[in-house]
């Protein structure tokens, strides 16, 4: 089952001395979806997830759900040790259940899940 076509970008986090530069993320965001990326992925391969606290990773799942509003799916990077809570957690979020949102981890969570939010 393919669950988008053409390429999914890696986005980076951007930051600025206060934290999640989320204008910056938002432009990142319109700029992917104008040039017709089929997909986007945050909080994937691009490192700074690591170093991020549950609730910034949730405001920036929460932020790119919302830019991204429906135009294409939204992949979240989650890593083997987070994986379960941070997708229970994701997926308690009320006003996104109408949202696509994929979630992915390792092997051992499964590669790529999908969870209706």
């Amino acid at each position: 089952m393919s669950i988008f076509k053409g390429c999914a970008t890696a986005l980076v986090t951007p930051f600025s001395d206060s934290g999640v530069d989320y204008d910056s993320l938002g432009r990142l965001i319109d700029f992917q979806i104008e040039n017709d990326v089929g997909a986007l992925v945050i909080l994937g391969t691009t490192g700074e997830a690591a170093t991020m606290s549950e609730d910034e990773k949730i405001d920036v799942v929460k932020f790119s759900v919302k830019a991204a509003d429906g135009r294409v799916p939204v992949i979240v990077g989650t890593n083997a040790h987070e994986g379960r809570l941070f997708a229970g957690k994701v997926r308690s979020l009320d006003r996104y259940r109408n949202q696509t949102l994929w979630l992915y981890g390792d092997a051992g969570e499964g590669a790529l899940k999908r969870y209706p939010v």
